[in-house]
């Protein structure tokens, strides 16, 4: 009897081991897979179907040395972005234990001097600061030079010309970058109020010119720089000096400036009598003996005339005054625009 179960239970295993072999065989059959393959061992052991087949890898080791290669990319173009900002920057590296964020910069376009403050960075104070502190693009630079004060020292950079500056900076350096005014601007227009500082200009009943001529260059350069054009506007003077002619003059050429207008409010009486009010007619003329076009001298009206006088000093007149230059300048630029684009169109064209 017990010998009857055992055959039973053998024949039952037999016959299960027999349906899971004949059910794999057909799986394998059916799937392209050999027999022989679930028995192929790689070289690491495992059999290999259970490694990733060729393709697959295939496509994952492209994946990742196209990654590679795309970081490599972008690597040389993060480096060659740093060199070509180091060629267009000057850097200035600050004493140890300077805050960058506490240098202050000045930039006085007339005189071309950048000048910054950088302040101590302990109380036993910094020790004396040299060009070796600076380093990158030098080529705009025509002078440096350094003076000690209290709480820091001063560096001026005299530049060769005017520009503006884009500044950014870290914890010890500062970075500058000289940019050029029609690179920001359209047209560069200087705006040149006559007289000033101990050169009243003409003198009536308590009144100076210098300070009408500064009150209407005031005026004009607000409306211009809240133009829809993009004038860059730069005085000779915003307050009560005297800069030399030839220091006025000069602006015209280190600015590169488009047009430049000097204001008067000195017609003779022969001129004053030839303009309605005394009211805005361009004259060229030239403060050097070289003639330019750029060169405009407008006069706003007498002094001398008592009824000119008396609009001259109102602030509602000056603003007129304003308007009206700013319309004429206003009215140049767009014929300039209108100019340049036919030449465009035709240089395309071609």
């Amino acid at each position: 009897m017990l010998e009857e179960k055992l055959v039973k239970t053998v024949s039952a295993i037999l016959l299960g081991l027999t349906i899971v072999i004949c059910s794999l065989l057909f799986y394998l059959s059916a799937s392209g897979r050999g027999f022989e393959r679930i028995f192929e061992w790689s070289f690491d052991g495992l059999p290999q179907w259970l490694v990733v087949s060729e393709k697959e890898d295939t496509e994952s080791v492209g994946k990742l040395i196209e990654t590679e290669r795309l970081k490599d990319e972008q690597l040389e173009e993060q480096l060659a972005r740093q060199e070509e900002s180091a060629r267009e920057r000057i850097s200035i590296s600050l004493p140890k234990g300077t805050d960058a964020a506490e240098v202050t910069l000045n930039w006085d376009y007339m005189k071309r001097s950048l000048r910054l403050f950088i302040p101590e960075a302990d109380s036993e104070g910094t020790a004396d600061m040299d060009e070796s502190i600076l380093s990158g693009r030098r080529d705009f630079v025509s002078a440096v030079s350094f003076e000690k004060a209290d709480g820091g020292t001063y560096l001026e950079i005299t530049t060769d010309k005017v520009y503006e500056f884009e500044c950014n900076y870290t914890t010890d350096k500062i970075y500058i970058k000289p940019v050029e005014l029609h690179e920001v601007y359209d047209y560069v227009v200087v705006i040149d109020p006559g007289h000033g500082g101990e050169d009243p200009g003409t003198v009536d009943t308590g009144y100076n010119e210098k300070d009408i001529n500064l009150a209407i260059a005031m005026k004009l350069k607000a409306r211009l720089s809240d133009s829809d054009f993009n004038f860059g506007v730069f005085l000779t003077r915003t307050q009560n000096e005297n800069p030399k002619l030839s220091e006025r003059s000069a602006l015209l050429e280190s600015a590169g400036a488009d047009a430049f207008i000097s204001i008067h409010s000195s017609l003779s009486e022969e001129e004053n009598s030839a303009e309605a009010a005394g009211v805005l007619e361009l004259e060229k003329s030239t403060l050097s003996e070289d003639s330019d076009e750029r060169f405009t001298v407008f006069e706003a009206g007498s002094m001398k005339d008592s009824a000119d006088l008396k609009k001259l000093v109102k602030d509602e007149y000056q603003d007129e005054i304003a308007r009206t230059l700013y319309e004429r300048i206003s009215g140049w630029a767009e014929e300039q625009t209108a100019t340049q684009q036919t030449a465009t169109q035709q240089t395309a064209a071609q």
